[in-house]
Parts: structure tokens; C-alpha cells; sequence
């Protein structure tokens, strides 16, 4: 019986994280979606402004399959050109690098905040761009939240005595996956340009 509780815990928890991404994103496209496209238009000008625009708006969706889209978008209808697009999407590889790093550190003692925030800024919001921020805001606290329950849901599988000979070929098989490809260094190489 305990370890369906468990197993619902940490189901429960990855639900309410996906639901607080959810949240972000739709909250930062409704306050701004059109200005986030224009600033992606014009700030790809050179190769590393168009990757810290990448990075940025990473940043700010919390997704850089959806920077992914809006470029191919850009793309397809000669906005930007395909070297610019590159540039963008090693901003977005590295914008969610980043989001990984940060939400790797111990960073839930901020979700009571941003959702007491979120929460007050819902209730006084009067334009659509302070709602879209709230939402976003909101949706942070949850995800910071949901990250704190599945830490606690899974701490039974880390102690348990048949998962531990497990970790070990998990953690090779990732940093393999991860170092393996040397088409990352060539993307690089041909960005900068």
C-alpha cells in the first residue's frame, strides 16, 4: 500500500509540474507574445545577438521547443536566415542549460513566495499583460513547488536497497548521451561564423 502512495505522490507531483510549465508559458505568450516575436525579428541582426535573443526568450517561456517553432516560423517565411536561426536555437539550447542549473539548486523556499505573489497579482491584475506576468508568476511557485514533492515523493526509491545498484549505470548512460555528440562543437562553429 505504501508504495502506491508513493507512486501517486510522484505522479501527483509530475502533473502539477507540467501544469506550472503550462502556466508559464501561457501566462508570459498572453502578456508578450507579440512583443517577444518582434524582439525575436529584430534582434537577430548578428549571431550573438540572436543568440542571446534565443536565451532570453528560453528564459522567459520556460521552452525552447517553443522558440524552436517561432524560429522555424521565422524561418520559413525568410525573416531571419537559416544561420540566424541557428545562432537563436544554440541561445535556446543554452537558456535551458541554465534553467536546469538553477532549478538543480535548492530553490523551492521560493514557491510559497511566488505563489503568494502570483496569487495577489491575479486578484488586482487589470490589463492582460499584469494577468499574463501573474499566471507566469504563479506557474513558477507551482513548479518550484511540485519539484519540492517529488523530491520528497522519490526519496523512498533512493534509499531502497534494489534501486541503489541502479544509479550507478543510470548516471554513465546520461553523461554518455550528453558527451557523446560532437555535432554540438560544429553547431557552435559554424553560428559563430
Amino acid at each position: 500500500m505504501e508504495s502506491t502512495v508513493d507512486l501517486v505522490n510522484i505522479l501527483g507531483a509530475a502533473a502539477l509540474l507540467l501544469w506550472g510549465l503550462g502556466q508559464i508559458k501561457t501566462g508570459i505568450m498572453r502578456a508578450f507574445g507579440t512583443k517577444l516575436r518582434q524582439w525575436i525579428a529584430k534582434g537577430t541582426k548578428n549571431r550573438v545577438s540572436a543568440a542571446f535573443w534565443g536565451f532570453f526568450a528560453t528564459l522567459a517561456l520556460q521552452s525552447s521547443t517553443a522558440v524552436a517553432v517561432i524560429t522555424a516560423s521565422f524561418a520559413a517565411r525568410e525573416f531571419v536566415t537559416l544561420g540566424m536561426a541557428q545562432a537563436v536555437m544554440l541561445g535556446a539550447n543554452l537558456g535551458t542549460a541554465i534553467v536546469a542549473l538553477v532549478l538543480s539548486a535548492d530553490v523551492s523556499a521560493f514557491s510559497s513566495l511566488l505563489i503568494l505573489i502570483g496569487v495577489a497579482m491575479t486578484l488586482r491584475a487589470q490589463s492582460l499583460t499584469t494577468k499574463g506576468v501573474a499566471r507566469a508568476v504563479l506557474g513558477l511557485g507551482l513548479m518550484l513547488l511540485a519539484l519540492r514533492l517529488m523530491d520528497d515523493a522519490t526519496l523512498p526509491l533512493r534509499d531502497s536497497a534494489l534501486s541503489r545498484p541502479c544509479w550507478p549505470r543510470l548516471a554513465m548512460r546520461r553523461f554518455w548521451r550528453c558527451c557523446w555528440p560532437r555535432g554540438w562543437r560544429l553547431s557552435l562553429r559554424r553560428a559563430l561564423r
